[in-house]
């Protein structure tokens, strides 16, 4: 199935956000083609003329309202369409698509701008050139185009969806859904406007609003990797932690396995206590992409694991890849607390450091009141 292609958003990472390209392969199917001779006769009717049947005459054959042209009547005229006046927007708006297609993109937007100089009214011409420019990263002026054209034509999808695209690219997620509601008012069935509504609901920390964009996302392309990546998010965000599980897997077979996607895909394991699962994700994880977080991450895999050397080792390992990563700091001091109470309270050394990790943790972040609570317990 073809999309226009996706990147990677929302609140959980590895979410699928679809339509960064339109042109050599990536191209929306609604791109507009102008053809001048549309509704012209291609092939002219040939008419067979059946033998004369025995006791009939050529005249008494003759086909009603088709007589026979007499030798000395002219022949039918037939009109040369090729003369006829050509409307120099329109073609400019047609020459702008095809280089477009072909990937030669200044060369289109000028047929394009030609095109609105000509004929402001030509909402195709608006449409071409907000898409050219949403490729190159103007969001701004692509922005403008877009919103001319809808002002045109308030029926186009192209033009709706390509300014919801915009806003949700400048990260104006609350403007991009309105507009991707509009968009699917036009076309309810879009793979990428249902994706890409989901994925702004997200980032707008509304799960139960994105579900039903991100289930008919799947619905309509199920072998969609990041059709199964949200879906999962949004489940994830929802506390459906095993529905969670379940689309993360079914991703894996369908899309590159990114460290957002397998950092994600562990901490619905985790949720669902599935700590030796979660572990070895995160091993495989550390071993191609190594960081504060996934080392964070497996280091409470191996405290509930009860493996409290692998912990502690994992948790300074994050503290190695980022010393400003807090909750790393949180889980060593929680290893020496352990290491404290099992020495009878003797250890002081271990107390020392579960002190020193907790105040360097709450300078990095003040609001975490357990911390408080148990620094304001242990530092006597």
């Amino acid at each position: 199935m073809h999309h226009r292609s996706f990147l990677l958003a929302a609140p959980l990472t590895a979410l699928a956000l679809s339509g960064c390209g339109w042109w050599g392969g990536s191209g929306p199917t609604e791109t507009a083609q102008f053809d001048e001779h549309a509704g012209d006769d291609q092939h002219s009717p040939d008419l067979a003329m059946a033998s004369t049947a025995p006791g009939m005459t050529d005249a008494d054959q003759s086909i009603p309202g088709l007589e026979p042209t007499s030798l000395g009547s002219p022949a039918p005229t037939i009109p040369d369409r090729s003369r006829r006046p050509r409307d120099p927007a329109q073609e400019a708006t047609a020459r702008g698509a095809m280089l477009g297609e072909q990937g030669l993109y200044e060369t289109a937007l000028a047929e394009f701008i030609r095109a609105i100089e000509l004929n402001p009214t030509i909402a195709a011409a608006h449409v071409g050139a907000g898409e050219i420019l949403l490729k190159q990263g103007d969001y701004e002026q692509s922005r403008g185009y877009f919103e001319r054209a809808i002002s045109l034509e308030p029926d186009n999808f192209r033009a709706q969806y390509g300014l919801a695209l915009t806003l949700q690219l400048e990260g104006r997620h609350a403007a991009a859904a309105r507009t991707y509601e509009r968009a699917l008012a036009i076309n309810p069935d879009d793979f990428d406007a249902n994706l890409n509504l989901a994925v702004s609901y997200l980032a707008l920390d509304r799960p139960t609003a994105a579900e039903p964009y991100a289930k008919l996302a799947v619905e309509v392309d199920p072998v969609s990797g990041p059709a199964r990546v949200t879906l999962a998010s949004v489940y994830d965000e929802q506390g459906r932690y095993e529905d969670a599980v379940v689309e993360f897997q079914q991703a894996f077979d369908l899309v590159e396995l990114s460290p957002d996607l397998l950092l994600n895909f562990a901490e619905a394991l985790g949720r669902t206590q599935r700590f030796e699962e979660m572990s070895q994700t995160l091993e495989q994880l550390v071993l191609v992409n190594p960081s504060a977080q996934a080392y964070e991450r497996l280091g409470s895999a191996s405290f509930r694991l009860k493996r409290w050397d692998k912990a502690l080792e994992s948790f300074e390992k994050a503290i190695q890849y980022d010393a400003n990563h807090y909750p790393a700091w949180n889980g060593v001091a929680v290893c020496k607390l352990n290491t404290y109470v099992w020495s009878k309270k003797s250890d002081k050394l271990a107390l020392d450091e579960a002190v020193a990790a907790m105040q360097r943790s709450l300078q990095i972040e003040r609001r975490q009141p357990q911390v408080v609570e148990l620094l304001t317990r242990y530092n006597r």
